[in-house]
């Protein structure tokens, strides 16, 4: 509701918060039309973005997988119609192995001064069986960034090469690993990608 949006704004506000989340939509599931569902989307952006530029916030929305803004292109189907100074992206380099994967630098060359900070972490499918026919059926998993379908040096390389010098943040949520540990592992991996740049 426009209540609960005003809410979320006037709170990242309070705490000094330069930018809020807003979370792409889903997709429906089945046929649909691509531009009539696209402009609804848009729409509700505007109106975030309206609300949110009385307080001087951001909003981003992340590349999200089973989303409008799966991928990069898609993303920008949305941003494309604002500035980046009113949104921006989460550009979510794990939910690439996931959906809407390009290679590194096509994917940065889309969106450009839209990406706003980076979500690092890792992801694989993994074949979960066969269906009756014998085609081969795949589900996913979370890694760590060193195990990742997508090789995190070229990405960063990919950043780095575009001047896209934004704030990276390490999502991991490998499984049965606690949270410190994962932490630890991801910041030294991350130190050891960015020093190869």
């Amino acid at each position: 509701s426009d209540d609960d949006l005003k809410r979320h704004v006037e709170g990242a506000a309070t705490v000094g918060a330069c930018c809020v989340r807003g979370a792409p939509q889903r997709y429906p599931e089945g046929a649909f039309d691509y531009q009539k569902e696209l402009a609804k989307v848009v729409d509700q952006y505007g109106r975030v973005i309206g609300l949110a530029k009385s307080y001087k916030i951001k909003v981003v929305i992340e590349t999200h997988c089973y989303s409008f803004a799966t991928s990069p292109a898609l993303a920008l189907n949305i941003c494309k119609n604002f500035t980046p100074a009113e949104i921006g992206t989460i550009f979510d380099i794990a939910n690439f192995s996931i959906e809407g994967n390009l290679v590194p630098n096509l994917a940065v060359a889309v969106l450009g001064d839209y990406i706003d900070h980076v979500h690092i972490g890792g992801g694989k499918r993994v074949t979960t069986g066969y269906d009756a026919a014998g085609f081969r059926t795949l589900g996913r998993t979370m890694t760590p960034m060193t195990e990742t379908d997508l090789y995190i040096p070229d990405w960063l390389k990919a950043l780095d090469e575009a001047g896209r010098h934004v704030p990276l943040i390490i999502e991991d949520f490998t499984p049965s690993v606690p949270g410190a540990d994962r932490l630890r592992a991801s910041a030294a991996a991350l130190k050891r990608a960015m020093a190869m740049l």
